[in-house]
């Protein structure tokens, strides 16, 4: 067996042995198994109205209860996930899509190419991240595309510190060194040689940052900057409910959970892959 073989095994064997790492897992994957069969387990259509139901508590009709206009509130939190996660998915892609290239290359490349991309990156993390993803929401508009640019935005000057940081430590390295004595192009010493060499940390700020986007994406929607009613976006239907808080407070409390749920189960799963891909965290 490799010594890559090995360091895999042992990553895994930390992974599964973290509680509160399968604890996450186990709350992602029921979430992932809803919005995968939300069609057809889902009880009634999240869109189906009926007014004669309005702001009915939990019962065994409807297990959540139902919303302002008689929604059924489980079938629209398991249609919701799509929505939620899928925001939060995308946005967090679209910022390490952006983020890690220009990371790499100001790390590498230094001079004035990494001192124009260090001062943009200054600028962007100097404005508090939801007020940003806020600003860029209110300019767009709503929509489900709209707020994935929006959040995703705010994660960009967050990849390039990472990858640039962890490319600073590596490219002094004797297998760079020699990648480039050989005459390899620097796009592949980049991205064959250096990145699988500091994807550890870029990973497990992915995984945090999905909780991170998960919560921004439910802020917007709440705001009203999100995907518009009548869709069973998470932070919409908080939006929308909190005007019932005090009569029928069951309409918040269940998609907030969920919120908390996810971004938990994210945050567990982000501090279980820390432990188990930095060897000092787990005394090797």
């Amino acid at each position: 067996m490799s010594v890559r073989s090995l360091a895999g095994s042992e990553t895994l064997r930390v992974l599964f042995t973290n509680k509160l790492g399968l604890i996450g897992l186990s709350i992602l994957a029921l979430f992932t198994l809803v919005t995968l069969l939300a069609p057809w387990i889902a009880p009634y259509d999240p869109y189906e109205t009926d007014l004669s139901n309005a702001l009915k508590p939990p019962s065994r009709e409807h297990p959540l209860g139902t919303d302002e206009q008689g929604r059924d509130i489980l079938s629209r939190i398991m249609y919701g996930a799509r929505l939620t996660l899928g925001m939060a998915i995308g946005a967090t892609m679209l910022g390490a899509l952006i983020g890690v290239p220009l990371g790499l290359v100001s790390g590498y490349y230094g001079g004035r190419i990494d001192f124009i991309l260090q001062r943009i990156t200054d600028i962007l993390l100097a404005l508090p991240g939801f007020l940003l993803a806020l600003a860029f929401a209110a300019v767009l508009g709503p929509g489900a595309f709209n707020v994935v640019i929006s959040v995703g935005v705010y994660f960009v000057p967050i990849y390039i510190r990472i990858a640039r940081a962890s490319t600073l430590q590596v490219r002094e390295m004797e297998y760079v060194r020699a990648a480039e004595q050989l005459g390899l192009s620097k796009a592949r010493i980049l991205f064959k040689h250096i990145l699988p060499n500091v994807a550890s940390p870029i990973i497990v700020q992915t995984t945090l940052n999905l909780g991170v986007a998960v919560l921004f994406a439910s802020g917007l929607g709440f705001l009203g900057l999100g995907v518009p009613p009548p869709h069973p976006e998470w932070g919409t239907m908080l939006g929308t409910g909190r005007a019932y808080i005090f009569y029928a407070p069951h309409v918040i409390y269940f998609p907030g959970l969920a919120i908390l749920l996810t971004v938990l189960a994210f945050n567990f799963i982000g501090d279980a892959l820390r432990e188990a891909l930095d060897p000092r965290l787990r005394g090797v």
